[in-house]
């Protein structure tokens, strides 16, 4: 399906359920949502057991944890008031007739449609309830919203996923470029939350662009830089690479790999023993590809079962006051510190007392020298497994690897470390036993000694 078809389906789809009915009946083709939640995406499995094609649109702000969509969870939650007068943002409201109620509504919502994720705005009306002391905020499960393990169902069931980047109001409001822009920026969120197990068979250059996965200056750049490679890759005598996982993709795209070299980290101190509350860290700029939004939601879920956790945040980047409205938004300021760049040695200073380093990343970062300066201080780490694992990491024996893009996944590893205080002391002494056998910056000078050593001769 062509995006200007997929985007004729959407924009025609009124009301969103029209075309089920058709498909069931056999005269249509497509299913159309614009609230990712679980009973629509369960018809969407029947039109296909049904022998019909079916299109599912998605909104990367609906797709989370499966929690209830928080609307809904608000009409619930206004149903419990029975008539209680109550405040909202400092003003008082009466719920004593529907019309109150609506008005209410309305209030709440329009604050619910500034937050930028479904698990933020179920977050603030399930403190509305516990505020306003509503209890069994029931929701039928047909009402949840879609996880990505349930993308990753429909996919395989045969559903066409689409994502309209905006609401189909607004598409009718932008112009053709625009719009184009939002179908180009929401196919790539959908291509980045539904990878599978395999690599990326794709060769590097206009593909990359056409698949949605670098913009047109990542394009420009991609080229330009392929082409200085095949003009002088005869000049070089020696190739290295930082990881495995980079020769892998270098040699697929017929870039010769000669070596593979680790980068190397200084030799420093163990942290001191574990003690206080169970903390986790993540230094790096805050740019989306790093997943701080992520991990904010997978802290989201631990303090839940573990209130005296907390997270460190330590870097600089354009994400910065987007992050500090989420932290706010989420109800994290009691758990979350959020500091500038930090140069050492105090950041050093700030990160000894971790129990965990995170390192939540969206896209591979196969030579990042967060994770082996973590393994030198004896913290264990909790990162995105992607072609394979970093350096010298070791899942479930220095820390564990989690699927990229899940929050939840993230969050159990999590809790697995800061609630087991033994556990987290074992991974890290395992982790800077390997650093200091491998991963020294020492032992990085030595092999490329050896390796030019190897040209002399």
């Amino acid at each position: 399906m062509s995006d200007a078809d997929a985007m004729g389906l959407y924009l025609s789809s009124v009301p969103p359920f029209v075309p089920l009915a058709n498909a069931l009946a056999g005269r249509g083709v497509a299913l159309t949502i614009d609230d990712a939640i679980r009973g629509a995406a369960d018809a969407a499995r029947l039109a296909r057991r049904h022998g019909h094609a079916v299109t599912l649109f998605v909104n990367s702000g609906q797709v989370q944890s499966g929690a209830p969509h928080a609307f809904l969870v608000l009409n619930a939650l206004l149903d419990g008031l029975d008539g209680r007068p109550c405040d909202f943002e400092g003003e008082a409201f009466s719920t004593v007739t529907v019309a109150h109620r609506q008005g209410l509504r309305a209030r709440i919502k329009t604050r619910l449609c500034v937050i930028p994720d479904e698990q933020q705005r179920l977050d603030l009306v399930t403190t509305l309830a516990s505020r306003w002391g509503v209890t069994g905020l029931d929701v039928p499960p047909h009402f949840h919203t879609l996880s990505r393990q349930d993308l990753v169902a429909l996919r395989d069931a045969g559903v066409d996923l689409q994502n309209h980047g905006v609401s189909h109001a607004d598409h009718r409001s932008l112009s053709g470029a625009q719009s184009a822009r939002e179908i180009r920026e929401g196919r790539a969120w959908l291509q980045r939350e539904l990878p599978d197990d395999s690599r990326c068979s794709v060769r590097a250059g206009v593909a990359c662009y056409q698949q949605g996965c670098i913009s047109a200056v990542g394009l420009a750049r991609t080229l330009v830089q392929l082409g200085t490679w095949r003009r002088y890759a005869s000049v070089f005598r020696l190739i290295v690479a930082n990881s495995h996982a980079l020769a892998d993709t270098l040699r697929e795209n017929d870039v010769r790999v000669d070596e593979v070299i680790p980068n190397g980290t200084r030799e420093v101190p163990p942290r001191p023993p574990l003690v206080g509350p169970p903390t986790v860290v993540f230094a790096g700029r805050l740019v989306p590809q790093k997943g701080v939004d992520l991990l904010l939601q997978a802290m989201a879920l631990v303090v839940r079962q573990l209130p005296d956790a907390r997270l460190i945040i330590t870097g600089e980047g354009r994400e910065r006051a987007r992050i500090e409205h989420r932290i706010v938004d989420m109800g994290l300021r009691a758990h979350v510190t959020l500091h500038g760049h930090i140069e050492h040695p105090a950041l050093a200073e700030l990160l000894a007392p971790a129990w965990v380093q995170a390192v939540p990343s969206r896209s591979p970062e196969p030579g990042a020298n967060v994770i082996p300066e973590a393994m030198m201080r004896a913290t264990a780490v909790v990162t995105t497994r992607f072609d394979g694992p970093p350096e010298g990491l070791r899942d479930g024996v220095t820390g564990f690897l989690v699927p990229p893009f899940d929050a939840v996944a993230l969050a159990n590893r999590l809790l697995a470390l800061l609630s087991d205080s033994a556990q987290a002391e074992r991974m890290g002494q395992a982790g800077r036993d390997i650093a200091l056998a491998e991963l020294t910056t020492g032992r990085m000078i030595d092999r490329f000694e050896s390796a030019y050593a190897g040209l002399a001769r």
